[in-house]
């Protein structure tokens, strides 16, 4: 997906990110994370519009975020390229809009904490 596409500004954060796939759990890494969704890099990505529930381990935090996502693009190996690795993108998906700020708030100031308050801004910044 380029930038043009995207409604929220993107920052660059390599995170842990763990979710299950068939009977095993999978461990990956984002590549990328904004407030509307994530890029996991990985060579064996889920199908277009497959749902799943994902933890992101935040560091100097104690556990891990528990989100849900829908899977709205993927790079294949095959397609992938130093610019566009391998992996799936992936669009948050909320129960009500109250876990939605919530998520907001609460990511904002673990990635602040983490990471700078830079990062911070970066993430809270609304695409014109």
């Amino acid at each position: 997906m380029s930038a043009e596409q995207r409604r929220h500004p993107r920052a660059d954060l390599k995170l842990e990110v763990r979710y299950q796939r068939l009977n095993a759990f999978i461990a990956d890494y984002t590549h990328n994370l904004s407030k509307g969704g994530t890029f996991i890099r990985t060579e064996d990505p889920l199908a277009l519009g497959d749902s799943l529930e994902f933890e992101l381990h935040v560091p100097k935090h104690d556990a891990p975020l528990t989100l849900h996502g829908r899977v709205v693009w993927v790079t294949s190996v095959e397609n992938a390229t130093n610019d566009a690795p391998a992996g799936m993108g992936l669009e948050f998906v909320w129960s009500d809009e109250e876990e939605r700020a919530a998520f907001e708030a609460g990511v904002g100031g673990l990635i602040e904490a983490a990471l700078g308050p830079k990062l911070r801004e970066d993430l809270a910044k609304k695409s014109t």
